[in-house]
């Protein structure tokens, strides 16, 4: 089994919501391990909506970081995303792999309060197991 760390964001209306079905489409897909609270955080260009975000640990058989990827894609389109969006500065859901296998593969996103607040929770609920 491999572990990975997923960084998940929303900032339209309702994006709470979106956050907690978008855990439920992805615990169709793997396995879940755990997921921090929703939480909200600023946007980081200070202009666009406020974002609700989490971080969930998942772990699956058989799937590369390339796959988990495709899939992450594919579950964004499911809930509204697109370019046009993105260009107004709106996105119904942000699925981002971040963490593969123990390596991080989006330093950028690793780094940044919107990631690190949901993976300090769960690291504290990781030491405790």
């Amino acid at each position: 089994m491999i572990n990975f760390v997923i960084g998940i964001g929303s900032n339209i209306d309702g994006k709470r919501g979106v956050i907690e079905q978008a855990l439920a489409k992805l615990d169709t897909l793997f396995s879940r391990v755990m997921a921090s609270a929703v939480y909200d955080t600023k946007a980081l260009n200070g202009v666009d909506a406020d974002y609700c975000n989490c971080v969930a640990v998942y772990c699956a058989n058989n799937y590369s970081a390339a796959q988990i990827v495709e899939l992450l894609k594919l579950v964004e389109i499911q809930f509204g995303r697109n370019s046009q969006q993105k260009s107004m500065g709106l996105v119904p859901l942000d699925l981002d792999l971040v963490i593969y296998d123990g390596v991080v593969l989006r330093h950028r996103d690793y780094n940044y309060d919107y990631f690190q607040i949901g993976w300090t929770e769960l690291q504290k609920s990781l030491s405790v197991l």
